[in-house]
């Protein structure tokens, strides 16, 4: 894979005025090939991104719209789950590369552009539910698997009838008085 495909997420910030400025990407499936960490493998999303270029500091607003296809935690089936967030990344001019703090980097001022694809790609991610499972239909009813449900209860069933039954070794312990 050519990471030609990640050029397209430049910014180059070196030739524009001080003031606000719009930009407008697309992430499909391909995006999340060139990461080979990706929990994500297929997804679409629209990103707008405002810049507000002040002297020594850009302040990017990112606005992220779309869906990643994930694996519901309840059915292990695949569904999409949908994505509409919001981030801020302020990025000081300074001597060298450095992480400020967790929204705030610093890049050398010699920099006359950035690619943003890294931090698409992290707040895909950051915005990912942490439990993920099957949206409720108009109905309130579960799109899970109907299947896998059914073997879920089943087994919840027979672990509560295990429970239930109390082991004779267990139940003599109960009659041990400690005082």
């Amino acid at each position: 894979m050519s990471l030609k495909y990640l050029d397209q997420y430049w910014v180059n910030f070196n030739g524009l005025v001080d003031g606000i400025h719009h930009f407008e990407f697309e992430i499909n499936n391909k995006f999340f090939e060139f990461f080979e960490a990706s929990e994500i493998k297929e997804g679409t999303f629209q990103i707008e991104v405002v810049l507000h270029k002040q002297p020594g500091t850009l302040l990017f607003e990112f606005h992220l719209h779309g869906s990643a296809k994930v694996v519901c935690d309840r059915c292990l089936d695949f569904f999409n789950q949908p994505i509409d967030q919001q981030y801020k990344q302020i990025v000081k001019l300074g001597e060298k590369n450095a992480e400020i703090s967790e929204d705030t980097m610093m890049i050398p001022e010699a920099e006359h552009k950035i690619n943003l694809s890294q931090f698409f790609y992290e707040y895909i991610h950051l915005s990912l539910p942490v439990q993920r499972i099957h949206p409720t239909d108009k109905k309130g009813k579960s799109k899970c698997n109907p299947e896998m449900i059914r073997k879920l209860e089943e087994l919840k069933a027979q672990k509560e009838n295990r429970s239930a039954e109390i082991d004779e070794r267990w139940e003599k312990l109960k009659n041990i008085q400690l005082n």
